[in-house]
């Protein structure tokens, strides 16, 4: 029988504002998934719209040149989501010298504990895992973003012992492809036809500026269209996630006053509650009511006042969202996650090309590709 185990690589190790940080995966059995952890401490006054994923730029596993996973960290969250079906740990919060941590899950398997997809150390040379960071990408260091030299990593390896049979295969992501969206006109980007396709996400990302008008259809082209596997207007694919998925339901503790342009980090927002708390000095005092008015993609305004209404005030807010796109990303699966056999089948393909319409320019936008990757026999 198969045992499990989890083994810490990295615990709480310290971390500079920035900096790259490579563990060697030097492990004998197969992995099932690697959690990845990254914390910090918000500054004395604030921490505004400024999640820790936003600051992880790159989540790496490679074989020498051989990359076997790479995107950034918003990226590496949403597939963490789609790949899974749960949400993965979060703690989002703006408030003064309030803890923030984002958790990422490199799963390389259909599912926790698959005996046939793992990854294999014992079949690569010199694996390594490599996690980027700058806790400067947003907001300076300091009062009003991150503590400096306060950083905290925690790495769990997911490893799978006594198994009859080795694994003969991987699930392998990467971001494959980075543009800024133009006002409008088609992204073509050539796609690669090595080994079957199991999802795709696309993310498209500017402050104030819907989902599905900045990207308003995507079409998947195999041989100049002589297959089509999907071709769909951007809000009709955004229901098809909300049907298949789910809705997300994310929590975060905002710091805000009457203002605009709060992130949800969902593409799509359907819902939103947001409940003040009252001060630590009077805990049974109301001090503030809040009130929503405008929740759009992407993003929530409010109106914080205090019970007189006389005058604004800034404290802590509960928000709890609920909506679909999480970190603002399409996701296309390519069959079901279980069956390989149901699996986008691209080395049959002689060209692949993913053909995006565009909307509205200047956001950042990028194309990921999970895929299922065989363990050369010999």
């Amino acid at each position: 029988m198969p045992k499990y185990r989890d083994v810490f690589l990295e615990k709480e190790k310290t971390l500079a504002d920035s900096g790259t940080e490579t563990i060697e995966l030097a492990v004998v059995d197969p992995i099932s998934e690697i959690q990845i952890r990254v914390k910090n401490k918000n500054g004395a006054t604030s921490n505004k719209n400024n999640p820790i994923s936003r600051n992880v730029t790159k989540i790496e596993i490679v074989d020498g040149s051989n990359v076997i996973y790479s995107m950034s960290g918003m990226l590496a969250q949403a597939l963490s989501y789609y790949q899974r079906g749960v949400v993965p740990s979060m703690q989002r919060q703006g408030g003064p010298s309030e803890n923030q941590e984002d958790l990422y899950i490199v799963r390389f398997g259909r599912w926790l504990w698959d005996p046939i997809y793992a990854l294999v150390p014992q079949a690569f040379r010199n694996l390594q895992l490599k996690i980027t960071w700058n806790f400067a990408t947003v907001t300076a260091i300091g009062a009003t973003g991150f503590l400096t030299n306060n950083g905290k990593l925690s790495i769990i390896a997911r490893i799978i012992e006594g198994l009859e049979t080795t694994p003969t295969a991987f699930l392998l992501a990467k971001d494959h492809y980075d543009w800024t969206t133009a006002a409008s006109g088609d992204e073509r980007i050539s796609l690669p036809t090595d080994h079957d396709y199991v999802m795709m996400l696309f993310r498209a990302w500017e402050t104030e500026v819907k989902l599905y008008t900045t990207i308003t259809n995507l079409k998947l082209s195999i041989d100049q269209d002589k297959i089509i596997p999907f071709d769909i207007p951007a809000w009709d694919l955004l229901k098809q996630m909300e049907n298949d998925f789910g809705l997300i339901t994310l929590e975060q503790h905002i710091y805000a006053t009457t203002e605009e342009n709060i992130q949800t980090w969902l593409g799509v927002g359907e819902s939103a509650v947001v409940i003040p708390e009252t001060l630590s000095s009077d805990p049974t005092t109301l001090y503030g009511v809040a009130n929503i008015y405008g929740l759009d993609s992407g993003h929530v305004n409010l109106v914080h006042r205090n019970p007189g209404n006389t005058a604004a005030v800034t404290n802590i807010l509960h928000l709890i969202l609920r909506g679909q796109a999480l970190n603002h990303c399409f996701c296309i699966p390519f069959g079901n996650m279980g069956d390989p056999d149901s699996w986008l089948k691209a080395p049959s393909a002689g060209e692949i090309k993913a053909i995006i319409t565009q909307g509205n320019a200047g956001a950042a936008a990028s194309l990921v590709l999970l895929q299922a990757k065989l363990y050369a026999t010999a």
